[in-house]
């Protein structure tokens, strides 16, 4: 397979992490805050109290009343604890892992989720990566857990470590979990990605349209990871089964100066500065200069995120239409899950297609303190 670098394995052991009493932190995961709950059904918990005072029976009604205080049916507190919980919202209903604290902040209930970190990749695997390709589940629980470990204090203020959405990682609790999920966190149970002996920053995305960027052309961060051509021998991206390996967004030239609140003058797009794969990294909209990212993020806010579906682009205006012509999906840094699956379908294994993305990077266990 073109672009297989050098990949330096250690052994890795399948033991726990840690010693008793050397466990890594739990996790604090803000949960279901889409849905800005200001009720929710307490359908079951192993334990639950409301300020150190059992719930007496479930199901019950939660509530967000007067600032600073729940209503757990006939109780009222400051926080709810629960272990085991299975929460309903409407027709939404999840299990959690762990503890979960809820408190009234500003009309809602803020949900945290307090659970390990291989607990916690049982309920992101199923949601970022369907069954199907179980190498390629492994590949991504590497990747999603070394993401959640570099990503501790990602929600600060508040004492938060991630949210459980797609900014951070698609996670569902228990309800997200799959037996497929659950062999590859096993398989690779505290297994991390190492630059330098030192937990890397590993980032993921859906599809890149045959090469990747590197962190510093997309996020501006210093990583000794770097952009890797993503095709296989044939030459296609190993991604082009993805169903955003191609797609077409067009708006009229006066919509996107409204929506983007710029005055409509000169070229729609000009894209000034591309990576060695394609993907915009500074661009003139109507005549403001940005980064391809803002573009990303202002056109997401404005017209829905799954519009401008990448950056790899090229832009076309006439008639007073502006079309843009795009592959992939994300950000496109670090691994391809789509080119990861097609990886897995011939053949490579879990080691191999993280050699692939991250061809600088080593394998190694997870630090007990991190």
């Amino acid at each position: 397979m073109r672009g297989l670098g050098l990949f330096m394995l250690l052994l890795l052991s399948l033991a726990p992490v840690a010693a008793a009493g050397e466990s890594p932190a739990p996790l604090r995961v803000r949960i279901l805050s889409r849905y800005h709950p200001r009720q929710v059904l307490l359908t079951a918990a192993s334990s639950a109290r409301c300020d150190g005072q059992p719930v007496p029976q479930m199901p019950v009604k939660v509530e967000a009343a007067e600032p600073g205080t729940l209503r757990v049916g006939k109780l009222a507190c400051r926080e709810l604890l629960l272990e085991g919980a299975i929460l309903r919202l409407g027709e939404v209903e999840r299990g959690y892992r762990g503890r979960v604290r809820a408190r009234e902040v500003a009309g809602e209930i803020r949900f945290v989720n307090e659970v390990d970190i291989e607990g916690y990749l049982l309920g992101v695997l199923a949601g970022e990566l369907p069954a199907g390709a179980p190498e390629a589940m492994k590949a991504q629980a590497v990747v999603s857990r070394t993401f959640a470990v570099t990503s501790r204090g990602r929600h600060q203020p508040g004492g938060l470590d991630l949210c459980d959405l797609a900014h951070c990682q698609v996670y569902r609790g228990r309800s997200g979990e799959g037996p497929e999920a659950a062999r590859a966190v096993q398989a690779t149970r505290g297994v991390v990605l190492k630059v330098d002996g030192q937990t890397a920053q590993a980032w993921f995305h859906s599809s890149c349209g045959g090469a990747t960027s590197s962190p510093w052309d997309v996020f501006g961060e210093r990583s000794a990871l770097r952009a890797v051509s993503d095709r296989g021998d044939d030459g296609k991206a190993l991604c082009s089964a993805a169903p955003e390996a191609g797609w077409t967004w067009t708006v009229s030239r006066s919509a996107l100066a409204q929506g983007l609140g710029l005055a409509e003058r000169g070229a729609a797009v000009e894209v000034s500065r591309k990576d060695r794969g394609g993907r915009a990294l500074e661009v003139r909209i109507f005549g403001s200069k940005m980064s391809g990212a803002e573009l990303l993020s202002r056109v997401g806010r404005a017209f829905g995120w799954m519009k401008l579906k990448s950056l790899n682009v090229t832009v076309e205006e006439s008639d007073g239409q502006v079309r843009f012509k795009g592959h992939g999906l994300g950000h496109g840094v670090g691994l391809c899950q789509w080119g990861a699956r097609e990886l897995d379908r011939r053949g490579a294994d879990w080691r191999r297609i993280l050699e692939h993305y991250f061809p600088k990077a080593e394998v190694g266990q997870l630090d007990a303190d991190l």
